[in-house]
């Protein structure tokens, strides 16, 4: 993975030893008599006064970190949600915004690039989302680079398939390095059992604020994003991003409301300690584990090996072998009743020879076919083509179950916009061609012929459900959340009941 990022033009990742660098906090470490040293590139507090002292703390009062050497990454873009699906290995799209989770971003060998946690910022009216992701201080230049060179499409990730490309582009824009004005930010922690406390002093709302769940808003005048942080039951705590400019602001203000809780400023020491005790590993670990297949028998809820795909997903899968029983599509169509289009009684009307087609009975022709054929190459003809299915898949997950199930890419589409595509089984057999249009964010309506109504249907349905195989080689994958499907020719449908007409002709 080191070779194909460094070749990545132009967001390669330099290997060239930086200057160091101090965070927005080294004079409130000087004044508290921090032992400073260098790490990763940066001036930073090992501890204090007593390392014994900080990890009492951290274990039964509280513990405040600076966490400036922290990497802020923002991706932002209307594929923000589809690319950080298929570079992590836990389900991005079950987020909502105001959400976090945790998770390892791989390799195409499936080996560790960072453990990482994803904050679900903000999605807006213009289809675009917006998230944070937070990296480790020594990994944060290779995570940008890699997802850089992931977006514009200069790196190979998956050596099975070269032709691949992870949904984008997005934006990586580098919080910590931001020349946008009041764009920066920088971490501080506050850890321990005390910590709820602490903030229920300065803000009270926020001392019921859920594990891995975050909010936007003031923390004691200061703007913040506020998360609460689950690492295990002894390790809790609040992590907050806030502008450089406000940081010793907040710090000040967090000794002193913690005073009498006994807080203490802690350094790199009992950081790192509190991170392994919760079993969050970092470089230095003697027993590093980097590849994929250990690090989901350890950490297995940061996985969800069951989604369309992510980079290294296929070596896992191949490694560990899972035993999953999913049912083969079957369909057997039926014999019904001879259908008869809205249409029906105006074909009478005009004399029309009928044929039965796909169950249904169709206009053949009203005069002759070739006078007809001359209409449509050199004026206009008017067809009747209320026969063919027209079903609607709506839902957050829409563009994902499409791009699941057809051969062409949804997310190209704009609103009002429509492609051609296959639906393909299993096996790669054709179940059906399609139009697929796109009505709004989240809606999609999909035309499909009258032969196969029904038998698209009951695929679709299928499909939604997770009970059928969808990919043979890896039978544990599945559409990564549920749609809403409805048959627009259905009565059921109400005013949003649809049939097709047809306009075809030079004029």
């Amino acid at each position: 993975s080191d070779r194909a990022i460094k070749f990545a033009y132009p967001h390669y990742h330099s290997s060239r030893k930086p200057s160091v660098k101090e965070t927005s906090l080294i004079s409130q470490h000087q004044k508290l008599g921090a032992k400073l040293v260098e790490n990763n590139g940066w001036k930073m507090p090992l501890r204090y006064q007593s390392f014994a002292e900080e990890s009492k703390a951290a274990q039964e009062t509280a513990a405040l970190f600076d966490l400036g050497d922290v990497g802020l990454l923002k991706i932002s873009g209307e594929r923000a949600k589809p690319f950080l699906q298929g570079i992590s290995t836990n389900n991005i799209a079950r987020l909502e915004p105001g959400e976090l989770l945790p998770s390892f971003l791989l390799d195409r060998q499936a080996q560790l690039i960072d453990e990482v946690s994803i904050l679900y910022l903000s999605s807006n009216d213009d289809g675009k989302d917006h998230y944070l992701l937070v990296t480790n201080p020594s990994h944060t230049g290779k995570v940008k680079s890699w997802l850089r060179g992931l977006s514009d499409g200069y790196i190979m990730f998956d050596s099975d398939d070269i032709f691949a490309k992870i949904e984008g582009p997005v934006v990586v824009e580098d919080l910590g390095e931001s020349i946008e004005e009041g764009a920066g930010r920088m971490g501080i922690a506050l850890y321990g059992p005390s910590s709820s406390s602490i903030i229920s002093k300065i803000e009270p709302s926020l001392a019921n604020l859920k594990s891995f769940y975050f909010r936007q808003g003031k923390m004691g005048g200061t703007e913040a994003i506020i998360s609460r942080i689950g690492y295990s039951k002894d390790y809790s705590g609040f992590e907050f991003y806030i502008h450089p400019t406000d940081a010793v602001k907040l710090w000040d203000l967090l000794l002193r409301r913690g005073r009498e809780f006994g807080i203490k400023p802690a350094g790199l020491q009992v950081r790192n300690q509190v991170r392994s005790k919760a079993g969050i590993q970092s470089d230095q670990d003697t027993e590093f584990i980097s590849d994929g297949v250990s690090l989901y028998k350890v950490h297995p809820s940061y996985f969800h090996l069951s989604k369309p795909y992510f980079i290294g997903q296929e070596i896992i899968d191949r490694t560990l072998r899972f035993s999953v029983l999913k049912e083969k599509f079957q369909y057997k169509g039926e014999e019904g009743k001879i259908r008869q289009t809205p249409l029906h009684q105006e074909h009478l009307k005009l004399g029309t020879t009928f044929i039965r087609f796909a169950g249904w009975q169709m206009p053949l022709c009203y005069t002759s076919i070739s006078e007809e054929h001359k209409a449509v190459r050199e004026a206009a003809a008017l067809f009747d083509v209320a026969h063919m299915g027209i079903i609607e898949i709506a839902g957050k997950h829409a563009a994902s179950f499409l791009d699941t199930i057809s051969s062409n890419y949804v997310r190209w589409l704009k609103k009002g916009q429509s492609h051609y595509a296959y639906l393909l089984d299993p096996d790669g057999n054709v179940l059906d061609d399609v139009m697929i249009y796109r009505r709004t964010r989240d809606k999609y309506m999909l035309v499909v012929n009258a032969a196969n109504e029904k038998k698209i249907w009951t695929w679709l349905k299928a499909v939604n459900s997770s009970k059928v195989l969808i990919e043979r080689e890896y039978p544990n994958k599945e559409i990564e959340g549920k749609i809403v499907l409805r048959n627009l020719k259905d009565n059921s449908s109400g005013n949003d009941q649809r049939v097709d007409l047809a306009l075809q002709g030079s004029s």
